[in-house]
């Protein structure tokens, strides 16, 4: 068995004319993905039997699988089963237990079976009935030359139960070995994605493993695709040229989450207090779904007098060495964490420009700081850019201070 080639074709003039997004076919190659495979094309055509026959042709012309979306409902533009039907050279016959269903289902929400209505329940001869137990249309596998059309409702809620209880067994079990295949990814943080790529490319790794890199600020993704021996190989040697800078190796977990994990895990809590970061930190870490179950607030003290104020840092310690100064991070920091009885305490104070740069303290220059238990340390970074990447910049590098400690 080898890996399928996978494409898929949207029907619908309103994915065309842009009433609709097309958010099932990313959806689908994110699932294919997950699974080690990957589409080779995404087509979309309008609700016509010429436009859906032609496209169809296109792309059995080299995939092994098509996932066709769309043009399965009572209407007299959802022409899909019709032209699936065409391509193949058979009749549309009707499938009775679908009929009943749909009937039934109907009637259960008061309304009366209609001619219109029963166009649901035809599929072209000799196909593969996939029923449809969240929504009113089903779907059907038809075999074109050994070649599979998977043809779905383009109901996203549908399409997706349709997709992983019925399309995705089917690939598996006409085209691949369990785990002849395989993914793996992880999140690299501290590093440009040229030094990533270098030190990926000093691995030497084997030709037959795709490598994929894609920047999510200030993180960067990789991701290795091949069989699951030589992935798994590949994934230990980027782990010992990466070092530290491997974040998680789960490419769907970022920072902020695999903190939130990693507090809940050992029962541990989290503030904040942030200047020029303006809140972003806090906004950052309450994005993450059960952060309140670790994070207890935060202080936003953008003037030098709240710094003082509500985290009780000298005015002394600003008049001497300045706002943006280790020691004025480490008693944010300190601060907060005695205020809140927090286990731990970001803290970042910094220069994110455009204006407000020295020679000593240029624009991109920020001090994050981590009180613990044990006392309190701080990092001094330098990242010339803009406004919004310095201050999303400083956040990650505060994050990355607490999961390395």
């Amino acid at each position: 068995m080898t890996t399928p080639i996978i494409s898929i074709l949207s029907v619908g003039n309103e994915l065309l004319d842009g009433r609709v997004v097309d958010t099932n076919s990313s959806w689908i190659g994110y699932e294919l993905r997950r699974r080690g495979l990957s589409l080779t094309k995404i087509t979309t055509c309008c609700d016509t039997i010429d436009a859906t026959v032609e496209s169809l042709k296109f792309l059995l012309s080299e995939a092994d699988v098509v996932i066709v979306s769309g043009g399965l409902g009572p209407t007299a533009d959802d022409l899909t089963r019709d032209s699936v039907a065409q391509l193949l050279g058979v009749e549309l016959k009707l499938h009775q237990p679908s009929l009943d269903k749909l009937e039934k289902w109907l009637i259960g929400r008061g309304r009366a079976l209609t001619e219109t209505n029963r166009r649901q329940a035809y599929i072209p001869a000799g196909s593969e009935l996939i029923e449809n137990p969240v929504g009113s249309a089903p779907g059907f596998i038809a075999t074109y030359q050994e070649k599979l059309i998977c043809t779905l409702p383009g109901v996203p809620s549908e399409l997706k139960h349709l997709f992983l209880n019925s399309v995705m067994p089917r690939i598996q079990q006409s085209f691949l070995q369990k785990d002849s295949a395989k993914e793996v990814g992880f999140r690299v943080f501290g590093l440009p994605e040229a030094e990533v790529g270098l030190r990926i490319e000093s691995c030497k790794l084997p030709a037959e493993i795709t490598v994929c890199y894609r920047v999510i600020f200030p993180e960067i993704e990789v991701l290795f695709r091949g069989e699951s021996s030589l992935v798994d190989s590949a994934l230990s040697s980027a782990q010992s040229v990466l070092g530290s800078h491997l974040v998680s190796t789960d490419p769907d977990l970022a920072l902020e989450a695999l903190i939130v994990k990693q507090l809940t895990e050992k029962g541990d809590s989290l503030a904040v207090a942030e200047s020029c970061t303006g809140g972003m930190l806090g906004e950052i870490l309450t994005s993450v779904p059960g952060a309140s179950q670790v994070f207890l607030g935060g202080f936003l003290t953008y003037q030098n007098e709240l710094k003082a104020n509500l985290l009780g840092v000298p005015s002394t310690l600003i008049e001497k060495h300045g706002a943006v100064s280790e020691e004025v991070a480490c008693a944010m920091a300190e601060g907060a964490r005695k205020k809140t009885s927090a286990t731990y305490a970001l803290s970042i104070t910094g220069v994110a420009g455009p204006d407000g740069g020295t020679t000593d303290k240029p624009v991109g220059l920020f001090w994050t700081a981590l009180a613990h238990p044990g006392g309190v340390k701080a990092i001094r970074t330098n990242f010339p850019s803009s406004r919004d990447r310095i201050r999303r910049y400083a956040c990650y590098v505060a994050l990355d201070m607490l999961r390395k400690f």
